[in-house]
């Protein structure tokens, strides 16, 4: 089964990724979403982040440094139902980011 994911930053489209569903996953390359728990992984060999829309909570991971930094998320709308989620969501750092999480499944 296909999936396609789409992010937005600050109403800007900035990625759309195309990927596959396998047990209850969505997997775009580097990218997974526990559909189920509402949580999105994107990890390569220096950085991993988890943004965990149930318990708002942001994590980035930089493995060199084995430095762990927790970010404040805040989700401010979701719809979720069996093809698609949608979550609008805040991560605060220096500056507050508005992001938009688009998944067709």
């Amino acid at each position: 089964m296909m999936a396609v994911l789409n992010l937005y930053k600050n109403g800007q489209l900035v990625l759309i990724k195309e990927g596959r569903v396998q047990d209850k996953k969505c997997i775009f390359e580097n990218i997974i979403y526990d559909k189920d728990n509402n949580i999105l992984i994107r990890e390569d060999d220096n950085i991993k982040y988890e943004l965990n829309f149930e318990s708002e909570s942001a994590t980035i991971i930089l493995k060199e440094q084995d430095y762990v930094l927790n970010l404040n998320l805040k989700v401010l709308d979701k719809d979720l139902n069996n093809s698609y989620h949608k979550i609008n969501y805040n991560i605060e750092s220096e500056d507050v980011i508005s992001n938009s999480l688009e998944i067709y499944f």
